[in-house]
């Protein structure tokens, strides 16, 4: 019901679940080492100074980090095999 009202609820409750099953995926010994040298990758790029822009432009800074991961888990959720999947706790395909 609450995130009826505030659709961020639901976005950071799907944030939350997705980040559990890449780690999940990251600890998983059938996951390829190319999707987990792209996760870290992706954690490398978010605390790295050195970023497409800059993040002490405040809104712009931080827009592009949020993009960033937004399409990294999009793709690493399509990429991830799907027996890795099912075996997350609480996952299905």
């Amino acid at each position: 019901m609450f995130s009826r009202w505030f659709p961020l609820w639901s976005k950071l409750k799907a944030l939350k679940t997705h980040g559990r099953l890449m780690w999940h995926a990251f600890r998983h010994h059938d996951t390829p080492l190319w999707i987990k040298v792209f996760m870290v990758a992706v954690v490398v790029y978010l605390l790295s100074p050195i970023d497409l822009v800059p993040d002490f432009l405040l809104w712009f800074g931080f827009t592009d980090d949020l993009i960033v991961v937004t399409l990294a888990m999009w793709l690493l959720g399509k990429c991830i095999p799907d027996a890795v999947k099912l075996s997350a706790p609480g996952q299905s395909v």
